[in-house]
């Protein structure tokens, strides 16, 4: 597995680079009508790879394509997720309930930033219109790294079960206060069959996302964890569920000596993911 910073041109905000990626998802967000957050993540996530300056016709050109993507995969979803204007909700009545894993799979490898979901394990969870079309989706899980874990129990203080909202994807239309909704409600539904437990989740800065919904809903941020960086094979990116599903392990230094450098690991210096968290009770 080889092993190199991420270049400024990318991982520095203020660089030139970064500039131009920002235009270009502003600019063919609106035009394709999607969500800005998820074209800019799947932007990154692409070119974190990449050392070399790369020209603004090809930032433009690699950005069109990954909205034309996303664009084609909310079609494919039509008559499952809500694509309509927000003005049309009623959030209201909205109302949350578990859904089959191969929907939310749908969902994930159509539409979220990251697209891979893991095994089977965990509960979908989706915020539903009054029309029954899908605003919110969340994956909960239990959380498996021992630095998230050691991390809430010191801010919690006590041994509640701790949760872990691994993926939320809220569709590009919807309504102002969706995701607080939706995770007030999705907390309500969990308490059906655990009454008592916290609820946690990590947000990549290095794709500026902020947490800001999740303080909005009553989550606090209670630290920052250390960054593990970012996998790619074949110039796609992986996660590390994915290189520990291959390998049996997580252990970058045991990857390393088995990857035979298939696997690029490219590193964002100076990088920390946000932890939030929320007691339920």
């Amino acid at each position: 597995m080889s092993v190199l910073k991420a270049s400024k041109h990318w991982s520095h905000k203020t660089s030139d680079a970064r500039r131009i990626l920002n235009e270009a998802v502003v600019e063919f967000s609106r035009l394709h009508r999607i969500d800005a957050p998820t074209l800019r993540a799947k932007a990154l996530l692409h070119f974190f790879q990449y050392k070399d300056k790369i020209e603004p016709k090809e930032i433009y050109r690699k950005i069109n394509e990954i909205a034309m993507a996303i664009t084609f995969q909310l079609n494919n979803l039509r008559g499952i997720i809500w694509v309509e204007q927000a003005d049309k909700v009623d959030l209201q009545s909205s109302f949350v309930d578990e859904i089959h894993s191969n929907t939310g799979s749908l969902i994930i490898k159509g539409l979220h930033y990251l697209k891979y979901q893991g095994d089977n394990s965990g509960t979908h969870y989706a915020l539903f219109s009054q029309n029954n079309l899908i605003l919110a989706y969340g994956l909960v899980v239990k959380p498996v790294r021992a630095e998230v874990i050691s991390n809430v129990r010191k801010s919690f203080n006590n041994e509640l079960p701790i949760m872990s909202l691994s993926r939320l994807y809220v569709v590009p239309h919807a309504p102002k206060n969706t995701v607080s909704k939706f995770l007030s409600l999705m907390c309500k539904k969990i308490q059906y069959s655990l009454p008592k437990f916290i609820i946690s989740t990590v947000v990549d800065a290095n794709l500026e996302f902020t947490g800001i919904s999740y303080k909005a809903s009553g989550w606090s941020q209670l630290t920052n964890i250390n960054h593990l960086g970012y996998f790619y094979k074949n110039n796609a990116y992986i996660t590390m569920r994915q290189i520990q599903n291959k390998f049996g392990f997580n252990d970058l230094n045991l990857i390393s000596q088995q990857s035979n450098n298939s696997i690029q690991h490219v590193i964002v210096e100076h990088s920390q993911k946000l932890l939030f968290g929320r007691q339920v009770s």
